[in-house]
């Protein structure tokens, strides 16, 4: 990875803390018990999806328009694997410290993969200059 990529993602991209991101969990675990059964499913997917777009936001004006960060979010498996997880603790609830830590190294992984993501965006666009 390299530095210059770091760099901006300290400096541009903001990432929600595990924290925040634990208790958005939290907060539309407890609105989905009241969920009627034949559409829990449903309202589990739609709040993990939209939990895991929120996870970060480029703060970039002209890479925000550059890189289709939403494409990303989308695509990457390691923004599938995320995903995946927040759906898990969507449907049986956050129980244990080992769900935390499961988010929190989920997010690590979305951020290293979002950062190859970027580098190699970058990288394909100065091959065609």
């Amino acid at each position: 990875m390299s530095e210059a990529v770091r760099e901006f993602f300290e400096r541009d991209i903001s990432f929600k803390s595990p924290e925040d991101i634990v208790g958005e969990i939290f907060q539309e675990w407890r609105r989905l018990q009241d969920a009627p059964p034949e559409r829990r499913e449903e309202r589990i997917k739609s709040a993990a999806r939209r939990i895991k777009n929120e996870v970060c936001e480029c703060n970039h004006p002209v890479v925000k328009k550059m890189i289709d960060f939403g494409t990303a979010k989308g695509k990457l498996e390691c923004a599938r694997t995320l995903e995946r997880i927040i759906q898990d603790l969507l449907s049986r609830g956050i129980k244990s410290t080992e769900d935390v830590k499961e988010i929190e190294e989920a997010v690590e992984g979305f951020k290293r993969g979002l950062m190859e993501y970027v580098e190699n965006r970058f990288l394909k666009g100065r091959r065609r200059s």
